[in-house]
């Protein structure tokens, strides 16, 4: 399961990496030749290192715009509604941000190598952000959707998969089906994990992502970096005012909820 959602999103990710990268390629050329005809039209010379160093504005898409992918492939899910919105706005400010910080500094370093003058970053990013913020933002914001849209279409094509029923446990000659609908958590217990139900705890030899990667995510959330919880099962949570929280369980259990996965379980939760 786990490896068909990979294969899905790597496979259209790249597909709209490979699509950017050939039109960045094929707009470098059209502005090279643009170039060269106003050169030849206006008589002056046309010196093609110097216009190759400032075509590299349009390079820069392609690097940044493969992060962009991965922080919205990473962590969009954690969000949702204007919560959704916000995270991409600001995804895209920092992806513009970042492109004309490292457009800047690689214009300047590449005259300061390779020609006998240079300009300076400062007076190089002041330009950029008067003359090529709009057509960043604009950019990004629309890769920005691409992106967002394709993570969408993953996680609708992972909810229509099949997900375990039940964890078969072995001890010693006896396996024992354990239905995943009885799990109230599942918790490290090494070399082991621990599956909790309401009157007993399972022992099982595989590791908690193994097992987290086969069970419904919109059933089990995880809370911990050594737990998962049936979301179905939570009764509260309550702030411990540090950061962290407890969950109460149905069966009146009390588990820890780290910080860094709290947002994840809230959307879940409601």
């Amino acid at each position: 399961m786990a490896s068909s959602e990979g294969d899905f999103w790597a496979s259209q990710r790249w597909k709209i990496v490979k699509v950017a990268g050939l039109l960045m390629v094929f707009a470098v050329l059209l502005r090279l030749i643009q170039d060269y005809l106003h050169a030849y039209i206006n008589d002056y010379n046309f010196y093609f290192s110097e216009s190759i160093i400032h075509k590299g504005f349009w390079f820069v898409f392609f690097p940044v715009s493969i992060l962009q992918g991965y922080a919205i492939g990473k962590f969009s899910n954690t969000f949702s509604g204007k919560m959704k919105f916000a995270f991409l706005t600001v995804l895209t400010v920092l992806a513009t941000l970042v492109h004309l910080v490292s457009f800047a500094f690689i214009i300047s370093t590449a005259y300061s190598i390779f020609l006998n003058h240079s300009y300076s970053f400062i007076n190089l990013l002041r330009y950029s952000f008067s003359e090529d913020t709009y057509l960043c933002l604009l950019i990004y914001g629309i890769s920005a959707l691409v992106f967002s849209r394709l993570d969408a279409e993953k996680l609708k094509t992972s909810s229509e998969q099949h997900y375990l029923t039940a964890v078969m446990v072995g001890s010693g000659a006896k396996t024992t089906a354990v239905s995943v609908n009885d799990i109230f958590y599942v918790s490290s217990a090494s070399p082991y994990i621990a599956l909790h139900t309401a009157t007993r705890k399972f022992l099982h030899s595989e590791t908690l992502k193994a097992l987290g990667e086969q069970l419904n995510r919109q059933q089990f959330v995880r809370i911990h970096k050594s737990t998962i919880v049936n979301i179905k099962e939570v009764e509260s949570y309550q702030s411990r005012l540090n950061g962290d929280y407890d969950i109460t369980l149905k069966n009146g259990e009390v588990v820890r909820m780290s910080r860094n996965y709290s947002t994840s379980f809230k959307t879940q939760f409601k």
